[in-house]
C-alpha cells in the first residue's frame, strides 16, 4: 500500500544490456556463413532434383534417352547416325548401296524412329543396358529385332538391302561397363528431401535465433532460399548456352546434344519453380508466426510503491 500523498511510481524499463560492435560483427558473419550453407544445401537438394528426374533408376534413364531421341526436332539427326552407323557395320557393297541413297533412307528410318513398337522395341534393350550398368553386371543384349525394323525400312527405298542382313557388326553387344554413377544415382537422390529440409529448417533457426530486426530476417530467409531456386534456374539456361557453342564432329551429333540439354534446362526450371514455391510459402508462414510471437505482451517487472 502507498502512503497518502505518494503517487505510485512507474514500473521500471527492463535493462537490456546494449551489444558490443564487435560481437554485432561477429553475429552478422556467423548468419551470413550458415544462411551460405543453407543456401548450398538447398541449391544442392534442387540438382539432385533434376538428377532423379533425369536417371534415377534404368527405367527414368530409358525414357529420358527415348524422349530425347524420338522428339520432332532430333529424329532426322538420330535418323542419320543410325544411317551413318549401319553404313560403316555392312559390307561394301551394302555400304556403297546405303551411301548412294542415303537421304531417302534416313526419311525412311525417321518414320520407323516414330512407330510406337520401334519405341517398344527400345525401351526394353535400353532399360537391359542401364539395369546392368546399375548392377555393375555383364548381359548381352541383341539389337537384331530393332535394326532389323531399320533395314526393311531401308529395303523398300533399295531391294538390294536385305530384310535381315546377317554381317551386321555390333548387332549383338556385350555390356561389361560399370556404371557407378547410375548405380549410386537411386542412394542420391533419397538425400534429396533431407538436403531440402536441413537447409529451410537451418535458414528458419539462423533467421529467427541469430538475425535480430524482423525485416532482417525476412530479407535473409528469401535470399537464403530464393537465390537457390534462381540459380537453378538459371544454370539451366547456361548449360544449354554451352553446348550450343560447343564444336561437333557432325550437325546430327550437336543437334542431339542440344536437345538433351534443353531437357536438362526443363527440369531445371520445374526443380527452380518448385523451390521458388517453397520458399514463398516458408517466408509467409514465418512472417506469421513471428508477427505472433512479437505481439504477445511481455512480462513487466512489479511496479515499486
Amino acid at each position: 500500500m502507498s502512503e497518502p500523498g505518494i503517487k505510485s511510481m512507474p514500473p521500471l524499463p527492463a535493462l537490456v544490456p546494449s551489444e558490443s560492435k564487435g560481437r554485432r560483427v561477429t553475429r552478422r558473419i556467423v548468419a551470413i556463413v550458415l544462411l551460405g550453407v543453407s543456401s548450398g544445401l538447398f541449391l544442392a537438394a534442387g540438382w539432385l532434383h533434376v538428377a532423379s528426374a533425369i536417371a534415377g533408376s534404368p527405367t527414368t534413364s530409358a525414357e529420358t534417352l527415348l524422349a530425347i531421341a524420338t522428339s520432332q526436332n532430333v529424329r532426322h539427326a538420330v535418323a542419320t547416325k543410325v544411317v551413318d552407323q549401319l553404313e560403316k557395320d555392312t559390307t561394301s557393297s551394302l555400304s556403297q548401296t546405303i551411301h548412294r541413297q542415303h537421304d531417302r533412307m534416313v526419311t525412311a528410318i525417321e518414320s520407323v524412329i516414330a512407330n510406337p513398337e520401334t519405341q517398344t522395341l527400345a525401351r526394353t534393350d535400353l532399360i537391359v543396358i542401364f539395369e546392368a550398368l546399375k548392377t555393375n553386371s555383364s548381359v548381352v543384349v541383341d539389337f537384331r529385332p530393332l535394326l532389323y525394323r531399320f533395314t526393311s525400312a531401308m529395303h523398300t527405298v533399295d531391294s538390294g538391302i536385305p530384310l535381315k542382313p546377317t554381317q551386321l557388326r555390333h548387332a549383338v553387344v556385350t555390356i561389361k561397363r560399370h556404371g557407378r554413377v547410375l548405380g549410386s544415382a537411386e542412394s542420391l537422390v533419397n538425400f534429396e528431401l533431407l538436403l531440402a529440409a536441413a537447409a529451410v529448417i537451418g535458414a528458419v533457426l539462423i533467421a529467427a535465433l541469430i538475425v535480430r530486426r524482423p525485416r532482417l530476417r525476412l530479407v535473409a530467409l528469401g535470399l537464403s532460399l530464393g537465390l537457390p531456386a534462381l540459380v537453378l534456374i538459371g544454370g539451366g539456361f547456361l548449360i544449354t548456352g554451352i553446348v550450343h557453342q560447343v564444336h561437333f564432329s557432325d550437325a546430327s551429333s550437336k543437334i542431339i546434344a542440344t536437345e538433351a540439354a534443353r531437357r536438362v534446362a526443363a527440369d531445371a526450371s520445374v526443380s527452380g519453380v518448385a523451390e521458388l514455391i517453397v520458399t514463398l510459402l516458408v517466408v509467409v508462414s514465418f512472417y506469421v508466426v513471428d508477427r505472433r510471437r512479437r505481439a504477445r505482451p511481455q512480462a513487466t517487472p512489479p511496479a515499486l510503491t
